[in-house]
């Protein structure tokens, strides 16, 4: 079997940032509909802060309080059920590392055997990649007005958001490239790096910058933000792997 490619990177990270949307459906998935009321209006940063927590740390509370602030205007719309499905969206976050690693063994220099026996391994690393991302800390900045291409009868503003993520010595895609132009051989190999990297993950500071604008826009009559698609303005993968 031949090392990865460039194009098999970029094949793995794709898998990797849509792998909640397209095995959880997560967004205008149907629902069960609370009764519980909005209490109160929320501003751009608190619901900015609700889409972090959903999409960063999978966070059933901010799902939650998240559907319930759509739905009213969900409902003006004609769309019925709720923004986000929390129990798909937890089950994702559930089988995670399950899924992606038999992927990522696809693409290192490895037999079928060989990938087979190194698959406990590989699922401890990446799972703990996804709990190192649960470590993220971010906060919100004051909103600022986006103009451009917005059409007309639509607020459309930006929200920075500035993170803290973990940032390990190594992360996983450099490793799959060290192990080709190191050219190793053997499972042994494999499993000790697979090891340390998995350990760095579990311990590395959080000291990497992740800053970006979230885009919330709304209808010029209504006072509730919306992203339909969030993950376009926070991938949060971009700083783990």
């Amino acid at each position: 079997p031949q090392g990865p490619s460039p194009e098999v990177f970029k094949k793995l990270m794709k898998i990797q940032k849509i792998l909640p949307i397209s095995m959880a459906c997560l967004f205008f998935a149907a629902g069960v509909h609370s009764q519980e009321p909005v209490k109160a209006p929320l501003n751009p940063q608190q619901v900015t802060d609700l889409f972090i927590k959903t999409l960063v740390h999978t966070d059933a509370t901010a799902m939650k309080a998240l559907n319930e602030y759509q739905r009213p205007a969900r409902a003006e719309a004609g769309n019925s059920g709720d923004f986000i499905n929390i129990e798909q969206m937890q089950e994702t976050d559930r089988i995670y590392a399950d899924h992606l690693a038999p992927k990522f063994l696809a693409n290192m220099k490895l037999t079928v055997e060989e990938q087979k026996a190194l698959l406990p391994d590989t699922v401890a690393l990446l799972q703990s990649v996804r709990d190192a991302q649960k470590r993220t800390v971010c906060t919100t900045g004051e909103a600022k007005p986006q103009t451009e291409g917005v059409r007309q009868g639509v607020v459309s503003i930006l929200v920075p958001f500035a993170c803290k993520a973990v940032n390990p010595a190594e992360k996983v895609t450099a490793m799959m490239r060290r192990s080709v132009a190191e050219k190793w051989t053997g499972i042994e190999k494999y499993r000790t790096e697979v090891a340390q990297l998995t350990a760095a993950y579990q311990n590395a500071p959080l000291t990497q910058d992740f800053n970006g604008d979230f885009i919330l826009q709304r209808f010029s009559k209504s006072t509730v933000w919306q992203n339909t698609f969030p993950r376009e303005s926070l991938d949060i993968s971009q700083a783990l792997y």
